[in-house]
Order: C-alpha cells, then structure tokens, then sequence
C-alpha cells in the first residue's frame, strides 16, 4: 500500500498557517533616533507583515515563517517606546504609547502561536516517517504532541486577537495607521483552521492504525493464518470508519481550499474502509476454504484501493 503523503490534508492546513521556522533576517538594529512613537510604529508594522506574508494563503506547502524578524522588530519597537515614556509625553502621545504596548502584546501572542505552530509541523513529519516504519505507537506519540502543539498555538493566537480587538478598541490614530484590522481577519482564520486540522489529525491517527492493521491482515493471509486476518481486517474496517467521523469533522470547520483536501482525503479512506471490508470477507472464506471466492473478494478490495478521487 502506498503510504507517502499520508499528512497531506493536515500539513497543508497546518503550512498555510506555520511552516518550518526559517534562518531569519541578519540585520543591524534600526535606530530609534527621531520620534520613538514613530520608530515604535514602524517596528511593530514589520512584525506583522512577516506574519502577513504567511496568513494571506492558506495553500501554501511551505512557509519560512522567520521568528528572529519578529523578535527584533518587537525588540525594538518596545525599547523605542521606553524611550518614548522618558521623554515626558504629552496626552495624545501616552495615548499612543499604551495602543501601541497593546499591539506589542498582541505580535508577542501571535509569535508564540507560530512557534507552537512551526513545532507542530515538526511532529507531523516525525509521525509520517514512523508510519512509513510500521511504528504506530510512535507515531500515534508525535501526533499527540502535535494535538498539544496546537491547542498551544490556538490559545496564544486567541491572545492575539484580544489584543488586537483591545488596540483597535482604543481609537487612537498614528500618523500611519497600522494594518490591524488585516491582521485581526487573517488571525481569526489561522484560529478556524486549527479547529479543522485539529480533527484531521484525530482521523490521521484513526487512519494510520487502519492501515497498519490492515497491512497486518494481508500478511496474516499471507501466511494462511486466516483467523488472526479476520480480526485485523476487522478493527481495519473500524478504524476507517472512526477516521472518516473525524475527517467529516474537520470538512465541516474548514476554509473552502483546506476543505477540498479534506474531501479527498475523504474519499480515499471510503475506499480504504471498502477494501477492509471484502478483505474481511474475503478472510473468513480463505478459512472456509473457498479459495475462488476468497479471490475475488481480494481483487475487489485492491480496486478499492485503488478508487480514483
């Protein structure tokens, strides 16, 4: 059985929101000489447009999501508004230096979300290289960590997008805006992602013991122990089905292109889920010993399969 791209429905969802964590920017502090109100400003705008140029697709399979650009740039922005407190603010101008604290809180929420999220990717590739092993209970671990990864990263990202609703709710004009309320749409969709994904990684683990024990099953046939085939073909069938619940799941709480990968993925596991169950009969006839039917049952289950989606 063919068992590469088995993550693809939840890595894609997940790339287009995280990714791997990239080598970052080498650059030279910027100076907070002139107006730090400004300089702070312009800081925390660079913060979020690293997040922008990775929310604005979610059909990207990679994303170089570059933590240390982010760091710097909140760095900054929080020491120029330091400078800004001591430099004997006036109404309007502390008004802005605590909007802008708010949006510094906000870009620390959202980072730490990513990088929740770019460990989440991590597991996710540990866990399909020991399925290509055979090695379900480590697998069924990484996806594990991967579930907690993102309940972390949901939380932190809802964090986020208080702050941000906090920042806006202040009313308080710079002489640039901030693009908050961009950032505050492509956050509020991050987090409807994760709820989907959350799902497909529930059906993933269904799915990968399915697999595994049907790879069982046609091993035990191999080796005429026709019983033991029965039973694995059985828990097969079971295993898919319980996946196709939570894939059904995750297509309900998914954007309309992560939804297309979850319609495919679905349509493979009926056909996974089908050639357990001739395989499940075609077992019990072996054991009868009705080879000729036992036959046919397998090469249905191979077009099962096999199914175009």
């Amino acid at each position: 059985m063919k068992r590469r791209a088995l993550l693809s429905s939840a890595a894609v969802g997940v790339a287009g929101i995280a990714g791997c964590a990239g080598p970052g920017d080498e650059r030279t502090p910027t100076s907070t000489a002139g107006d730090p109100v400004q300089t702070a400003a312009a800081r925390f705008q660079t913060a979020i447009d690293e997040f922008d140029r990775y929310t604005g697709s979610l059909q990207q399979t990679r994303l170089d999501y570059s933590s240390e650009t982010v760091t710097i740039a909140l760095e900054e922005g929080r020491a120029a508004l330091e400078t800004a407190r001591d430099s004997n603010p006036t109404d309007r101008q502390q008004a802005q230096i605590e909007y802008l604290a708010t949006v510094a809180d906000a870009i620390e929420a959202t980072a730490k979300g990513y990088g929740a999220l770019v460990s989440l990717s991590d597991h996710l590739g540990l866990a399909e290289s020991y399925v290509d092993a055979s090695r379900r209970e480590d697998a069924v671990a990484e996806l594990d960590a991967a579930t907690d990864d993102l309940d972390t990263a949901r939380t932190r990202l809802d964090t986020g997008i208080g702050d941000v609703r906090s920042a806006r709710e202040m009313d308080v004009a710079l002489e640039t805006d901030l693009t908050l309320v961009e950032w505050r749409q492509r956050l509020v969709q991050s987090v409807d992602t994760l709820d989907a994904v959350k799902a497909a990684i529930a059906g993933y683990e269904h799915e990968t013991t399915g697999r595994l024990r049907y790879d069982d099953g046609v091993g035990r046939v191999d080796s005429e122990d026709y019983e033991e085939a029965v039973a694995a073909f059985e828990e097969a069938f079971q295993s898919f089905g319980r996946a196709l619940e939570d894939y059904d799941t995750a297509e309900q709480r998914a954007t309309d292109s992560y939804k297309q990968q979850l319609i495919q993925r679905r349509c493979r596991i009926e056909g996974y889920r089908t050639a357990a169950e001739l395989a499940f009969d075609g077992a019990k006839l072996y054991d009868e010993g009705a080879f000729d039917a036992a036959d046919e049952k397998f090469v249905e289950a191979r077009e099962a399969l096999n199914r175009d989606c």
